[in-house]
């Protein structure tokens, strides 16, 4: 009998022991999972607790912003681990704020001062966060949209209330979402390779620059692209998804913006939805005159160290860049699982920088001895005109989509321009006499052709 206890004593002892190392093992691989590794070593720590029971709460969402009046801009982001804690990487110099938010309990922000300085991450005291207890007769509802999204495809940034979207591109704006690179040339990449650029879930043929900021809702980072995406998108897809008003009835929205260098945009969104019919159009303006002027002012001088000649020149430069974009859908539900939509997008712009430049020559008498200038008028200009015709059908599996998508592009690129340089020197006789001078009444180079895409694909997502 004695034997017996023994052996079931030990086997429980065993099995106690071996249930606790795989919940330290658990426990260990998700705390890495949840904290960046490029934030090892740096940052801001902490903890986030319940403020009743003072227990350690798991998977609470902590986003850092940098707020300017009424308008926030997302920085980035980590969830808590198991035992609530949280690392953030390495901010700059500055005031940021944290926002904490989990389901069942109140959000808090937190503000904290980063520090420029390296060392090991400041740890902040612990937050408490109060759990919603309070019991309403009537409540009102009103949603919104977490700032940053995860799921095991994508990372979803919801950017419309963000700083850069008033009167940028998206170029501008991608470059404050995190993990995304953008170039000097606008092209976008993720994890050092090049990415590919969607708008609402399809391949486009527009540039970051195309797309005004203020029509993007929400910008989705695939790092991984699934079997249903292209196979060229193996570098990563950022897709971009414009705003779209769902509200029935009659909706609309004006926003008008100015700013100094005779800079100003505009937006134009209206909506009709009536029935099975969503009818929207959207007009869009972003223009900028930003003037410059340089000045060189050069002295020769001989060996004896006396002024040989002097040179001086003056340019003035004006950046003349504007940008336009309409679009014009219409979408038919003709029952719960299927959608039909038809769309079409035109996006023009100019991009030219005006220059006059005069210079002049002078010996070290300063008498005149050449004098000239250079005129450069571009006419940088494009035109793109997009098509698309969309059908899809959601099944009754959650997840399970098939979908029939077809689209036409054209763009019109034009680089011409004119340029004309006068140019006087001193003769034999002393006198100032026009030299031969160049110009361009064609253009720099001539329009390049035009170029048209038509592609059509199935996909089917579950």
């Amino acid at each position: 009998m004695k034997t017996l206890c023994m052996k079931t004593a030990w086997r429980v002892s065993l099995l106690l022991v071996f249930s606790l190392l795989l919940i330290w093992i658990s426990t260990f691989g998700y705390a890495q999972t949840t904290v960046p590794s490029k934030a090892v070593g740096s940052g801001i720590t902490g903890t986030v607790v319940d403020a009743v029971t003072r227990e350690p709460l798991p998977l609470v969402t902590v986003s850092i912003f940098q707020k300017k009046g009424t308008q926030e801009t997302l920085l980035g982001g980590v969830q808590s681990g198991v035992d609530g804690q949280f690392i953030l990487p390495k901010i700059e110099k500055g005031d940021f704020w944290l926002r904490y938010s989990f389901v069942g309990y109140q959000s808090l922000e937190q503000l904290v001062h980063g520090s420029a300085a390296g060392g090991p991450p400041r740890r902040l005291n612990p937050v408490a966060l109060q759990p919603q207890t309070q019991q309403l007769q009537e409540v009102q509802v009103q949603g919104h949209r977490a700032d940053v999204t995860i799921t095991p495809e994508k990372r979803i940034f919801n950017v419309a209330s963000s700083l850069t979207s008033l009167g940028g591109t998206a170029e501008a704006l991608l470059r404050n979402v995190p993990s995304v690179t953008i170039d000097e040339s606008g092209v976008a990449s993720l994890r050092n390779m090049p990415a590919t650029i969607y708008v609402n879930g399809k391949p486009t043929q527009l540039t970051l620059a195309q797309i005004p900021a203020n029509q993007i809702e929400s910008v989705e980072v695939i790092s991984n692209p699934s079997a249903r995406y292209e196979a060229a998108a193996t570098g990563g897809i950022v897709n971009i998804v414009l705003k779209q008003n769902r509200a029935p009835g009659y909706n609309g929205m004006v926003l008008v913006g100015i700013g100094n260098n005779s800079r100003y945009d505009a937006t134009t969104n209206l909506d009709w939805q009536v029935g099975k019919w969503t009818l929207t159009a959207l007009y869009s303006l972003n223009a900028t005159r930003n003037p410059l002027k340089g000045y060189v002012n050069r002295v020769t001088y001989d060996p004896s160290s006396q002024s040989y000649d002097y040179f001086n020149q003056t340019t003035d430069i004006n950046l003349n860049n504007r940008f336009q974009s309409g679009r014009l859908s219409a979408a038919y539900r003709p029952g719960t699982h299927d959608l039909v939509t038809l769309s079409g997008t035109l996006v023009t712009g100019a991009y030219n920088t005006n220059s006059n430049q005069q210079y002049s020559y002078r010996d070290g008498s300063g008498t005149v001895t050449g004098y000239g200038s250079r005129l450069t008028i571009p006419q940088n200009n494009f035109t793109n005109l997009q098509a698309e015709l969309d059908w899809q059908h959601t099944f009754a599996r959650k997840g399970e989509e098939l979908r029939l998508m077809s689209s036409f592009t054209q763009n019109r690129i034009s680089n011409a321009g004119d340029w004309l340089t006068t140019s006087f020197v001193t003769d034999s006789t002393n006198r100032l006499v026009p030299r031969p001078v160049t110009r361009s009444p064609t253009g720099l180079t001539a329009p390049l052709p035009v170029a048209r895409h038509w592609c059509s694909w199935i996909t089917f997502a579950r």
